[in-house]
């Protein structure tokens, strides 16, 4: 910023005036026409001193305005940055309400921290379009009110989402609890259901192929895969039990990260 007092002009001594520095311009006072009062040595220093005061002063006006400014602006950067944060929360809230709720297809990205980011950098743009409001659900039988999310503009889908067959597991991981945790507040899923998935995803984690060379990626993909047919069989009205490890499904999965892995080896590339 121009002109901008960077030291605090309190912390600044008063200079030594009566010293041989000042000679000069106290025998310029003495001699200064237009100043008749200023007669003598004494008088000069204490004239310097005076102008010194007054400037001195003036500075620190204009650094306590300055000051002020910068905390003003701290301030409006902190609230914008925190409606920033409130509006990506609403949004990833809403998004995940509205696909949950519906009991349809979509990919875990959208639970994970990175979608949270990109949604961050988007509400900047959409702040003076989206409106929301928080409605309390009261239930006379829960000490626990919850707070409802109801949105005025429909979510847009994210172009950087990612699906569930390129996630990692580290990521799906990461993605579960948000999922089960929003299946029977927001989805209202029946309990069985809700026993199914925590059990699809307990059976995954203890399954030995974990302990394979890129079992991992084994058990990814198999997540991607039966995910992604439960909510097909759901819609044709012929759900099965995912909780079920399907061996055939899973074998299948690693003929196709030995035969990734494989194609990578002979490109000198590694497998992800």
């Amino acid at each position: 910023m121009a002109n901008r007092i960077e030291l605090d002009p309190s912390k600044i001594p008063c200079p030594e005036f009566a010293g041989d520095t000042s000679s000069f311009v106290r025998n310029a006072l003495i001699s200064d026409a237009n100043m008749p009062d200023i007669t003598t040595d004494a008088l000069a220093t204490q004239k310097l001193r005076e102008q010194w005061q007054a400037e001195n002063t003036a500075l620190q006006a204009l650094y306590q305005a300055q000051t002020q400014a910068d905390q003003a602006l701290a301030e409006q950067q902190a609230q914008e940055e925190e409606a920033a944060r409130r509006a990506v929360a609403v949004e990833r809230e809403q998004r995940e309400a509205e696909m949950i709720a519906a009991r349809k297809y979509f990919t875990l990205w959208h639970l994970l921290p990175e979608a949270s980011q990109e949604a961050r950098e988007r509400s900047r743009d959409t702040s003076e379009t989206n409106r929301f409001q928080l409605v309390t659900n009261d239930n006379t039988n829960s000490s626990n009110p919850t707070l409802t999310l109801i949105g005025f503009h429909n979510s847009r889908a994210s172009p950087n989402a990612i699906p569930d067959s390129k996630l990692s597991w580290a990521q799906v991981q990461r993605a579960k609890s948000a999922f089960l945790q929003a299946l029977v507040p927001i989805g209202n899923y029946n309990p069985e259901y809700v026993q199914m998935f925590a059990e699809f995803y307990t059976n995954m984690d203890m399954h030995r192929e974990l302990q394979q060379t890129n079992g991992d990626l084994v058990m990814a993909l198999y997540h991607a895969e039966m995910r992604f047919a439960f909510y097909e069989a759901v819609k044709r009205q012929k759900p099965f039990d995912l909780s079920v490890i399907a061996e055939d499904i899973l074998e299948d999965c690693r003929k196709q990260i030995r035969s990734r892995a494989h194609t990578q080896a002979l490109n000198g590339m590694s497998i992800v």
